[in-house]
Order: structure tokens, then sequence, then C-alpha cells
């Protein structure tokens, strides 16, 4: 489906622990369409600078609402930060391929060993809805620091932060239970997800973390390698099949 560009308005905001931000927006147009693990480009200034928006995956997907979890690392970012109640933001969405829930998944199995998790929290919420069991496994201080907007019926699977052998081993011991699993983070950790067994569908999906300016494929900076060659995240992802990865 097309993307929407419009202007929506700012419902709610919350600096969190860690540098982060949540920020809420209605946008209705851009909301009825989105899927987790796709994300929307915000304008990130009142003027031309910065000139380039900015892509951020859904982290909620409700009703009329997008919401949004960022880091204020950049200038344009920092703008964002400060958008309050009431206040427009200008969006392009949603954009890119993402996440799809079997109709057969019954346990949802989210890997997180880094940022971002914002397109896992969506999918969880979609899952839920669906009367899915969701676990996520992350580092233990990562999932302190983001207990007040994890829901509550997600089983958390902590691992001491520090030490990737422990984090993935301990993935390794959940997926016997996971009909399917999710993950997010940067392609290199991903594709250890391939060294590991798979659940019991084989269904294996991965938000790639990549550098995107455009979002709409024109630029190719966001080039991800896969099996069969470099593929645009913003467009051919950024949710991909770990086969594809691999």
């Amino acid at each position: 489906m097309p993307a929407v560009e419009t202007t929506g308005t700012v419902v709610a905001q919350a600096a969190l622990t860690g540098g982060r931000h949540l920020l809420a927006v209605s946008a209705p147009g851009v909301a009825r369409l989105a899927a987790p693990g796709q994300f929307a480009m915000l304008r990130a200034g009142d003027g031309l600078d910065p000139y380039l928006c900015r892509a951020l995956p859904f982290a909620r997907l409700g009703g009329e609402v997008v919401s949004f979890l960022f880091t204020a690392e950049d200038p344009g970012l920092a703008w964002l930060a400060r958008r309050r109640l009431g206040d427009p933001v200008s969006l392009l969405g949603p954009l890119g391929h993402g996440f799809t829930l079997q109709p057969g998944t019954r346990h949802l199995l989210l890997v997180a060993p880094g940022e971002p998790i914002a397109p896992l929290l969506a999918l969880a919420d979609r899952a839920l809805a669906r009367q899915v069991s969701v676990s996520l496994a992350a580092g233990e201080t990562f999932l302190a620091v983001l207990a007040s907007i994890i829901p509550e019926a997600v089983e958390l699977a902590p691992a001491p932060e520090g030490h990737p052998e422990a984090f993935w081993g301990m993935v390794a011991g959940l997926l016997p239970w996971a009909d399917q699993v999710a993950a997010a983070g940067p392609a290199d950790d991903l594709r250890r997800l391939a060294h590991l067994p798979s659940p019991g569908t084989g269904q294996v999906q991965c938000y790639v973390q990549a550098p995107i300016a455009c979002g709409l494929g024109w630029c190719g900076g966001c080039l991800t390698e896969l099996r069969r060659g470099p593929r645009r995240a913003c467009t051919s992802g950024p949710v991909f099949e770990l086969i594809d990865l691999s």
C-alpha cells in the first residue's frame, strides 16, 4: 500500500531512563496502514536544517496513534525529543517491509541483542492482542531500563550484560518453546541466530538495523548484504527472513 504523507499532532511524550524518548503522534492515516517492523520518516526540524528526515520504526500501534522510541543522538532527534503536547510533526509512512505474524503462532520469542527494540515492542502488542504467548530475550540491564514500556504480559528472559555467549546460549534454550522468532539488531549479531537450532516451524524474521537516509530506495545508503546480493533495507526490509541473512 502507498505511504501517507501527513502532519500529525503529539498526544504524548516522555523522557525515559537511559536517554530514551517516547513520542506518540496522532496520525490516523498512517496508523491504519502500519505494521510492526515498518517505519516512518519524520521531519526533524522547523527549517531546512537538519535537511534529512529521521527514519524511526514504530514502537506502538493503536487506533489512530503511532509511537516512536529513540535516543536524542543527533540534532534532528533532539528536536523531536523537544516536541510537546499539541505540537505538529510531519511524517511519511508506513514504509518498508514489516513482520508477519503467522496465523498458527502460539509462542513468539523476541530476541533483542541490543538496539533497536522498538519494532519488537510493536510486534509484542500485536501478538498479545491475538492471545499469543510472548517472551523477550535481552540483556538484564537493557530490560530494567525499559521495564516501564514493556507490556506486563511479556515474559522476560534476562541475560548478563557483556556476555554474548551467555545471551545466545539462553536464546538457544528458548527456541524449542517458540514456534516463531523475531529479532532486531545489527546484521552481524542477527546472523548468529543461523547457528542455533531452528524453532518448531523454522520461522525466523529479523529487523536489520541499517542507516536509512531517504526511506524510498533512492540513495542506496541502507544496502544490506543478503545471500542473493545487496538489497535496500528501506524497501526490501528492514525485516528479512533469517535464511536470507545467513
